[in-house]
């Protein structure tokens, strides 16, 4: 579950702020799905209320580190590495 702390609106790609219940981490998000569905996107999430959803994080591994490069950790099977972003 995730509860939702803020949202960047934007022309194109807005920014979300989730915060992970169960772990208190926060994650940003960039949703796009406005520009692909009118009537199927995450227009109707609010501001302090909490959501079962998934994350998805589009990339391929990288041994090293870059400026297109973010670190990741999966929490509960202690994987720890770095994403190159699509």
């Amino acid at each position: 579950m995730y509860k939702l702390l803020s949202i960047n609106e934007s022309t194109v790609t807005r920014t979300v702020d989730l915060e992970n219940i169960s772990t208190k981490t926060i994650d940003t998000c960039f949703d796009d799905s406005a520009l692909v569905s009118i009537d199927n996107n995450f227009d109707f999430m609010e501001i302090g209320k909490e959501y079962e959803c998934k994350i998805k994080l589009f990339g391929e591994p990288t041994a090293t580190r870059s400026e297109r490069s973010v670190d990741c950790t999966i929490n509960g099977i202690g994987i720890q590495g770095q994403i190159l972003l699509s």
